[in-house]
């Protein structure tokens, strides 16, 4: 049988997920597999993809490109 995961509210696994910023680090916090954060991501309908920070400015890739 499956263990039932606490992620306390929405706004705390949100703001912990900005924080520590990898499903890694969120598993580790959580205890957990990092698919079942990716998947409760999804699931909140929260885009684990939009607090991703790029070592290149926009303005750099259009150099390089």
């Amino acid at each position: 049988m499956a263990k039932k995961i606490n992620f306390g509210s929405n706004e705390d696994f949100i703001k912990n997920y900005e924080n520590l910023k990898s499903s890694r680090k969120m598993a580790e916090l959580y205890n957990c597999n990092k698919t079942s954060i990716l998947n409760h991501a999804k699931k909140i309908g929260y885009d684990v993809n939009s607090n991703k920070e790029y070592k290149l400015s926009e303005n750099d890739k259009n150099f390089i490109k």
